[in-house]
């Protein structure tokens, strides 16, 4: 994954991140990715055991945003 210099700026790839003027992006690793994203703006990360709530490819989030409509 990639990653710019805010905590919300990741993608799949840097085009991804340079749609929305970020041009300085960097690859790092998707689980480290997932953590810094969660707790550099503040949230607190939850591990909840694999057979209580099985996901694909093994990470969740919660939106913490609202959408307009």
């Amino acid at each position: 994954m990639w990653a710019g210099p805010e905590p919300t700026q990741i993608a799949f790839s840097p085009d991804e991140l340079a749609v929305y003027g970020v041009h300085s992006a960097e690859e790092e690793a998707a689980d480290a990715l997932l953590l810094r994203v969660a707790v550099r703006p503040g949230a607190l990360p939850v591990a909840v055991p694999r057979a209580e709530l099985p996901l694909q490819d093994g990470a969740g989030d919660v939106l913490r945003y609202s959408t307009a409509g």
